[in-house]
């Protein structure tokens, strides 16, 4: 669990600065999962 936690978290930062890069925009509002 502890590993797949780690794995989200980094996927989530990941995602967020690709959202960031692509969209100029920090996704928080958007995120409702």
């Amino acid at each position: 669990g502890l590993i797949s936690e780690q794995l989200g978290y980094a996927d989530s930062l990941y995602f967020s600065r690709l959202f960031k890069k692509i969209m100029g925009v920090f996704p928080r509002g958007c995120r409702k999962a």
